[in-house]
């Protein structure tokens, strides 16, 4: 489990939309591959030109389903694509860090039975033991983390 915490600390502390559509992660570059060929900008050279265009050094595109994209320029010389959701898209839901961090850790502690615990008590647990947070007072199906535990199991 420390091994994941440490991992999930990469996540960071800012927000982030998550894709829940039909796709898989293959099935979205393969559409957003398509359309970079159809717009001529596949070549890196071509790509980083058309990222400035509108000077954001970004681009929006919309695959089938009607999710938005955001793409950008990635680290990598030869995986030059940076694809994640663009903000507030359909088929996402936008979610805090710390939220996804509780969330993924207390289905893994769900899974594995590492704490012998449930419900809003394995959740404080989790916030305290592995991310060093304030146990939460209250934990609804209606609340982002009740949702987003719902979505994710």
């Amino acid at each position: 489990m420390d091994t994941l915490r440490v991992r999930l600390l990469k996540i960071g502390e800012s927000q982030m939309d998550l894709y829940f559509g039909n796709y898989s992660p293959n099935e979205i570059a393969r559409q957003i591959i398509d359309l970079l060929k159809e717009k001529k900008v596949l070549l890196r050279e071509n790509y980083m030109k058309w990222l400035k265009d509108d000077k954001e050094n970004y681009q929006l595109v919309t695959t089938s389903d009607k999710s938005v994209w955001t793409l950008r320029l990635g680290e990598s010389v030869e995986r030059y694509v940076h694809i994640h959701p663009g903000r507030y898209s359909p088929q996402t839901r936008r979610v805090k860090a710390l939220t996804l961090k509780t969330a993924i850790l207390t289905l893994c502690c769900e899974r594995s039975g590492e704490l012998k615990l449930s419900g809003k008590e394995l959740i404080n647990e989790v916030r305290k033991q592995y991310l060093k947070e304030p146990p939460l007072k209250s934990v609804s199906n209606e609340s982002g983390l009740g949702k987003l535990l719902d979505l994710l199991r």
